[in-house]
């Protein structure tokens, strides 16, 4: 068992160290550790949580779920890793906005439905009760960050948005007990992100959010400030969706700037016509789509580099490893395997 002793002096701590980086390395031992905090976890409040094991076994928690997010569910990626870890996953170096993406590509993208889920994500991010840090004695909640930010970009007060940043920075850094001594990323570079991910969830309604997450894979089908997407834009056919390039490493430029939570981004597909609603249904939820679908599906989205290996290979897996969670086909998680002999993954078809 991983908690074996909850109590851990320093040298105990360097070795559960140890033993958890060897861990994420092991396929079956990582997804039994993760299995084991998280009944941990569901029994404790999140303040205890975080106020007893924030060095220890909360941060390896963090850690993990963001390591296998693409296959956890949707009711943990909700209260878990957006509702509780995301401001310990920012001082972690972790890339939320990021794996949101892929996440979204991995579970949601074939089946367009990724707006329901993103209505979730985004409540449960902006209502967080989760504490950030503490400012003149008070603990400050996520969402007392959000309201504030929201009101003071209502006045467009560069000199007030400045003087927020530099207050989110200050209350980032008041976890000095993680900044000192595990955090990946200073609290500048965490509460840059952290007001990112503000901007994101104030400016991208469920309307768009296909948009957004379409772009991360095919960044050459969209102009910024060329158009304006209607409210209830129908989502281009799966046949109109170019090949994708390189994925971002981070959120579109309308986002990248607190400036967007007052003013929204537009986004315009370059596509000269529109399918009707009725056009965009690629796979009915809870309907198996056949292998044949399956693979032209993930060969017309992601690129292949000059040697015709995915560029983004993880996410592919991963897209596979879903479905084949989902419609309890081990078979779709097969559909691809690596040829030791050619050095690459083949298809398995």
């Amino acid at each position: 068992m991983f908690l074996d002793r909850l109590e851990l002096d320093n040298q105990e701590l360097e070795k559960k160290e140890e033993e958890f980086e060897s861990l994420l390395l092991n396929e079956s031992e990582a997804e039994a550790v993760l299995k084991e905090l998280q009944g941990f976890f569901a029994n404790l409040s999140f303040e205890d949580s975080v106020k007893k094991y924030k060095t220890t076994y909360w941060r390896w928690y963090t850690e993990l779920t963001w390591d296998r997010l693409n296959g956890l569910s949707e009711q943990i990626l909700v209260n878990i890793a957006i509702g509780q870890q995301v401001p310990t996953a920012l001082l972690l170096g972790i890339n939320v906005w990021q794996d949101l993406m892929r996440y979204f590509l991995a579970n949601n993208y074939l089946e367009n439905n990724v707006e329901s889920l993103y209505i979730k994500v985004k409540k449960s991010f902006q209502e967080s009760k989760v504490t950030v840090g503490v400012w003149k004695g008070s603990d400050i909640t996520v969402a007392d960050l959000v309201k504030e930010a929201k009101e003071i970009n209502k006045r467009n007060d560069s000199l007030a948005e400045a003087e927020f940043e530099n207050k989110l920075k200050q209350i980032m850094l008041s976890n000095d007990w993680l900044v000192q001594e595990y955090a990946a990323e200073d609290s500048d570079d965490a509460a840059g992100a952290f007001i990112e991910l503000i901007a994101f969830f104030e400016t991208f309604t469920e309307e768009n959010i296909w948009f957004v997450v379409d772009s991360f894979i095919n960044p050459e089908k969209y102009q910024n400030g060329a158009g304006e997407v209607p409210s209830a834009a129908p989502k281009p056919a799966a046949s109109e969706r170019p090949v994708s390039k390189s994925v971002p490493t981070t959120p579109p430029k309308p986002v990248i700037s607190s400036e967007t939570i007052s003013k929204p981004p537009v986004l315009k597909p370059t596509v000269s016509t529109k399918p009707t609603l009725q056009e965009t249904r690629v796979v009915e939820p809870q309907v198996r789509p056949t292998t044949a679908q399956i693979k032209s599906e993930i060969e017309s989205q992601f690129k292949k580099d000059d040697k015709g290996n995915f560029e983004d290979i993880e996410t592919v897996l991963a897209m596979l490893s879903t479905l084949s969670e989902k419609y309890n086909d081990p078979k779709i998680a097969d559909m691809m395997y690596f040829d030791e002999k050619e050095n690459k993954f083949k298809w398995n078809t």
